[in-house]
């Protein structure tokens, strides 16, 4: 995820993109990781009996966001001394708080055999 220089937030594409869009009948046979489209939605994922999803009130998507970007980061910050350690989670948590008011989080249930995209769908289209 990249901030453009308009202030919006874009996702980039993992190689799994292509694999989806080739299913899906999309002249696209690969996508690009320097792709991006907006970011439309952050959407936490939990094993569930059924699909639902429901929108995440702003503070609690950020504790999310924070405890997501500490586990990746955690084996890094173990090589940074304490000041850099302290300072590169003070831009992680003023990174997250802006991500929060301006892209709406989601707590999404999905089962093993439901069709959680369209959870997604209509909460977008809510958006």
């Amino acid at each position: 995820m990249t901030l453009a220089p308009d202030g919006r937030y874009l996702a980039h594409p993992f190689p799994t993109w292509s694999d989806y869009l080739s299913l899906h009948g999309t002249d696209i046979i690969q996508a690009e990781s320097q792709d991006s489209s907006s970011l439309a939605g952050i959407f936490f994922i939990e094993q569930s009996s059924s699909d639902e999803c429901f929108p995440m009130a702003p503070s609690k998507a950020l504790i999310e966001i924070i405890i997501a970007s500490q586990i990746v980061l955690n084996i890094h910050l173990w090589y940074c001394d304490s000041e850099e350690a302290r300072n590169i989670r003070a831009i992680m948590f003023d990174n997250a708080c802006k991500l929060v008011h301006q892209v709406p989080a989601f707590h999404l249930r999905v089962s093993l055999t439901g069709r959680f995209w369209e959870q997604i769908e209509t909460a977008l289209a809510g958006v």
